[in-house]
């Protein structure tokens, strides 16, 4: 099926509007656009849901840079969220809601600081302009634990605690990434869209990393720590 031809030239100003806009409709009810907003549920080996997972797919068009500044919070001695998601080029305050102080830090690639946090004290943003998984830690308190996904012209979402996350599908590939995908806790999977298990909705399958290996990264990652606090 093909849209109706017609000279938009010989047409009159007051009905090109609404052809357009026919236009328009059309293009969207035959699926002419290749990217679509989808629910789809993480999964890990055992069929268990899973979150705190993303699952990334390439832009169709340019991902701007949101204004306002992204923000993970310190409550209760643990990053919230958990899972952070921010664009290449993205500023990111660390407020201290805890009445206790902190001291966060990251040696990974993407994006190594230190920052002390007090509570009640207001702490400069930190910068994130490099694509990547940016894992973070304190140096005082060693369970906590959080991660920055630096996107880079994508479309992400962040799976709930069901294992559902709502995504723009594009392409024929996607990227999904969880803390114990791997063991050094920053490697993303790419998986073909064909891969997703039919179902509503449908399911990604991934393979979690058994926990005595994310427990001896996990003692590995504590034991690097800046300075003496």
């Amino acid at each position: 099926m093909s849209a109706p031809y017609i000279e938009l030239e010989q047409m009159p100003f007051r009905f090109l509007f609404h052809y357009l806009l026919t236009i328009a409709t059309f293009v969207s009810a035959f699926g002419i656009s290749t990217a679509y907003g989808e629910r789809l549920q993480v999964i890990d080996q055992d069929g268990n849901p899973v979150a705190n997972a993303i699952v990334s797919f390439p832009s169709q068009g340019p991902v701007p840079v949101p204004e306002l500044n992204a923000v993970i919070d310190q409550i209760d001695k643990q990053f919230a969220p958990h899972v952070l998601v921010v664009q290449k080029g993205q500023w990111v305050n660390f407020p201290n809601s805890d009445d206790i102080r902190h001291h966060v830090y990251s040696f990974s690639d993407p994006k190594t600081f230190e920052m002390r946090l007090f509570n009640g004290t207001d702490s400069e943003p930190q910068l994130f302009d490099q694509q990547g998984i940016v894992v973070l830690g304190c140096n005082i308190h060693d369970e906590m634990r959080g991660f920055i996904y630096v996107a880079d012209q994508e479309n992400t979402g962040v799976t709930d605690a069901g294992g559902y996350a709502e995504v723009q599908v594009n392409g024929s590939d996607f990227d999904v990434w969880h803390e114990r995908l791997s063991a050094s806790q920053t490697e993303k999977r790419t998986m073909s869209i064909d891969s997703l298990i039919d179902g509503s909705p449908r399911q990604v399958r991934i393979t979690l990393v058994v926990d005595a290996q994310a427990e001896e990264d996990e003692r590995t990652f504590r034991s690097r720590k800046f300075g003496n606090d």
